[in-house]
């Protein structure tokens, strides 16, 4: 198996403010990777960023372009060729923009070298280099890529070049073959392209599927969901969630893990294979060098549970990691279906009371084992509790409360709603069902009957009137908060009344008041003022034990301890 050698930052934090425990900053949206030696790769994207590996560090390179650049050419040290939206950059030591001829017609999106000395640039009209700037291509391929947005490029000869060509239908597949422009006109859909040559054969990945293209034509080959092709002309490989695929024997077999959250990504061996993620992260796994565990890169995180003993649990779409001894490590024994499409919740009291709902289920770690709570045929989708024997779930029927022995109905919800909150007090219950997800377009058209907060208290059961832009509810600070797609609103002795001046996104419980957030700062409330704070990350949930308060969010892990 491949590993990662990966390092997560964990210095302590100063009293009193967030430190991120998952690693250093990164630097935004990557799309384009090629490695040309060992101690030569390059990273490309988003703002003008190119990162160079010189067989040690990675570094950052002035392009002077804020463009968002789409692949990079390296064909010696010095001599990288990337193209943008908007612009083709070579780089010779320095980075330097290649002047268009005349004026640039749409976006560019692939470059090629289909023979030594010549290379093309695909966009709505196709373009060569030649003589230090870009000329339109005038051969017989110049209708090549064309008739849409050109995504990828790859060549396999001369004679020998294909282009993935986004259309209003779908993606179409264009060849050249040295004579003329040949179109595959079953357009098939692709969230991104991806196509590599391996011995003359063009492999492209669908978002099903793959194809293996040759001059007699393509044939699809049985590959994992959601396949990912890697930069990698040593063989067809691919990343499919958080494996690595190898095609071996005919088919693709696992070989290894890919990094959580990654994109796209190239390969020069099987001891040398690169990961970029959506946000910035780059990740080298080195399979001869490899290390008995690897730290734990985090991904997007959904949501976090905080223990009084300071250790910590968060969820995402791509796994369960937990927080122990100042590391993060991904739990490889959570059994349940995470997936983001449907609601994701986590709430734990202890290190041997975590609760996570994935899948319609609630699931509970007992220290030991991730053990089923409730059956798959009632669904659950959130959950929120006091202790291991005081425990509540909400879903589309019913609020429910598991007392350490057994379930009981505690109230009913009404047909056609959705639970979509659940938070609580020393004495109190209150969960959030709206009739569907909140919506931001019914500001312009709000219903009547938009949705209601059942409250639990002294074994009673009361409502609420909830707007249906509440999309979490949470109590904090004495205060019971709900927040929207533009705003936060608390509950006052006379109804909801809008938070002036705070957008959140998600409220906190802390040990003195709450934390609204808002991205990479958050406002916190100690009772009677607001007073800002800025955050090291990007943040969208979070969860408090004690005198710790943990924030998660965009391949963020924040902590405050006292």
């Amino acid at each position: 198996m491949l590993h990662a050698l990966l390092l997560v930052v964990a210095a302590a934090c100063p009293p009193n403010t967030f430190c991120n425990t998952s690693g250093p900053p990164t630097t935004g949206v990557l799309h384009g990777a090629a490695i040309r030696a060992t101690d030569d790769a390059w990273v490309v994207g988003a703002q003008g960023v190119a990162r160079h590996w010189n067989g040690k560090d990675w570094t950052t390179t002035t392009t002077g372009s804020v463009d968002r650049l789409r692949a990079v050419l390296p064909l010696g040290p010095r001599d990288v060729w990337v193209v943008g939206s908007q612009s083709v950059l070579h780089f010779d030591g320095a980075w330097r923009p290649v002047p268009f001829e005349s004026p640039l017609d749409g976006y560019l999106g692939a470059i090629v070298e289909p023979r030594p000395g010549a290379i093309w640039v695909l966009g709505q009209k196709p373009l060569q280099i030649e003589g230090g700037s870009l000329r339109p291509l005038t051969s017989a391929a110049s209708t090549f890529g064309t008739g849409g947005h050109p995504v990828e490029a790859v060549a396999c000869g001369p004679d020998d070049v294909w282009a993935l060509v986004a259309v209003s239908s779908g993606v179409v597949l264009h060849h050249w073959n040295g004579v003329d422009v040949r179109i595959l006109r079953q357009p098939f859909r692709m969230d991104a392209g991806s196509m590599v040559c391996v011995d003359n054969v063009a492999w492209v990945s669908t978002d099903d599927s793959v194809l293996a293209c040759t001059r007699k034509g393509c044939r699809a080959v049985t590959a994992p969901p959601k396949p990912r092709l890697l930069n990698a002309t040593f063989g067809p490989m691919l990343s499919s969630g958080d494996t690595l695929f190898l095609w071996r024997k005919d088919k693709f077999q696992p070989i290894g893990d890919a990094a959580p959250d990654s994109i796209g990504g190239a390969a020069r061996s099987l001891d040398e294979v690169l990961f970029f993620g959506a946000h910035g992260t780059v990740d080298w796994f080195k399979g001869a060098a490899a290390a008995t565990t690897r730290a734990a890169r985090l991904p997007f995180l959904l949501g976090v549970a905080a223990t009084p003993d300071g250790k910590a649990w968060a969820i995402s779409n791509h796994g369960v990691f937990s927080f122990a001894n100042e590391r993060w490590t991904r739990d490889e024994s959570f059994p349940g279906k995470l997936d983001d499409r449907q609601p994701l919740s986590i709430w734990g009291s202890s290190s041997s009371n975590v609760w996570i709902v994935a899948g319609g289920r609630a699931w509970r770690f007992d220290g030991t084992s991730w053990k089923p709570m409730t059956d798959s045929k009632v669904k659950t989708e959130q959950v929120w509790g006091r202790g291991p024997d005081d425990v509540y779930t909400f879903g589309e029927s019913s609020l429910r409360h598991w007392n350490g022995a057994k379930w009981s109905e505690v109230a009913a919800m009404k047909p056609g709603r959705s639970g979509r909150s659940i938070t609580g007090s020393a004495t109190k219950v209150w969960a959030l069902a709206t009739d569907g997800r909140p919506d931001w377009h019914r500001r312009l058209s709000p219903t009547e009957t938009s949705g209601e907060i059942i409250v639990l208290e002294a074994g009673k059961v009361s409502t609420l009137e909830a707007s249906a832009e509440f999309s979490t509810i949470t109590f904090g600070g004495g205060v019971l908060w709900a927040t929207m797609s533009f705003g936060v609103q608390r509950l006052t002795d006379t109804g909801w009344k809008p938070v002036d001046a705070i957008s959140g996104q998600g409220v906190v419980p802390t040990p003195g008041g709450a934390l609204l957030l808002n991205g990479n700062s958050a406002s916190e409330w100690n009772g009677k003022t607001f007073s800002f704070t800025q955050l090291p990350g990007q943040v969208v949930a979070g969860a408090s034990a004690g005198n710790i308060v943990w924030l998660v969010g965009d391949q963020t892990a924040l902590r405050r301890a006292p």
